[in-house]
Parts: structure tokens; C-alpha cells; sequence
């Protein structure tokens, strides 16, 4: 029968050979001993369980560093997926940015007018219709039917 500490050691010795995930947890759950071991202040465990939580942070570097790479390769994938689209969007569209900032300036310019010109023709409407209210000569001449009252005025 082996002790806590063999097992412990075993099962960390073979997760480093295989390249697995290392951690005090796994390496415990590995060698089916409680985790609590690991924590005991004898010499030797206090040095497993340095080298545990060393292998630990070599894992997470190893595993940052691999995730970087793939990452990178990735984004430059999407890249020039981004710039194919680009060339062809372009390319369906034709559009000159210059040209089409001098359209657009333009029609600017047309409905700037066409507003001017609403408010000139507002203005002669009003004028007209103030000449008609005041330059009529023609008086309408009305009985008031119940009075009898003769009314003259335009009505």
C-alpha cells in the first residue's frame, strides 16, 4: 500500500509527462487523495506543492502563448477576409468620395433656394391678399331681418 505523498507524486509526475492540465486539485483528484495533503507542513509536501503550483504557472504561459499565436493567426485571417469585402464593395459600388460630397453640396444649395423662393412667393401672397382686403371699392349693402338695421360693408 502506498503512502498520500507516493500517490500525490505519481499522479503529478504523470500529468507532467502527458502535458495535461496541472493544478493542486486535479493532481489530488488524479491520485484520488484529498487535497488537503497538500497542505500539511512537512518539508516534502511544502516542496510538492511548490513544484505543483510551478508546473501550474508553466502550464498557464505555455497554454497564454499558444492562445496568442492562434489568436494572431485569426485576426489576420479576418483581415484579409475584410480587405477582400472592401476591394469588392468598392469595386460594386464605384463611388467617387469627392463627387459625391459635391452632390450632395449641391442639392444643398438647390434646396436652400427653393426655401428662398417659398418665402418670397409667402410674402406676395400676403401682400395681395392684405391690396385686396383694402382696396375693394364695392360695399354690399345687408338688412338686418329681424331689426330691419341696413348694414353697409364688405363682407
Amino acid at each position: 500500500m502506498t503512502t498520500a505523498y507516493e500517490d500525490i507524486l505519481n499522479a503529478f509526475n504523470d500529468m507532467k509527462k502527458e502535458g495535461c492540465k496541472i493544478n493542486k486539485n486535479a493532481v489530488a483528484t488524479r491520485a484520488n487523495r484529498n487535497i488537503a495533503n497538500l497542505s500539511k507542513p512537512k518539508e516534502e509536501w511544502v516542496k510538492l506543492k511548490e513544484d505543483i503550483e510551478e508546473a501550474e504557472s508553466e502550464w498557464l504561459r505555455k497554454r497564454t502563448d499558444e492562445n496568442k499565436d492562434a489568436i494572431i493567426k485569426s485576426l489576420k485571417s479576418k483581415l484579409q477576409l475584410t480587405k477582400k469585402q472592401l476591394a469588392k464593395e468598392k469595386q460594386n459600388n464605384n463611388v467617387d468620395p469627392v463627387a459625391y460630397e459635391k452632390e450632395i453640396n449641391s442639392l444643398l444649395v438647390e434646396l436652400q433656394e427653393m426655401y428662398r423662393e417659398i418665402d418670397r412667393l409667402k410674402a406676395k401672397v400676403a401682400d395681395l391678399n392684405n391690396q385686396l382686403l383694402h382696396s375693394t371699392q364695392d360695399h354690399e349693402i345687408r338688412v338686418d331681418v329681424e331689426t330691419g338695421e341696413i348694414i353697409k360693408g364688405i363682407f
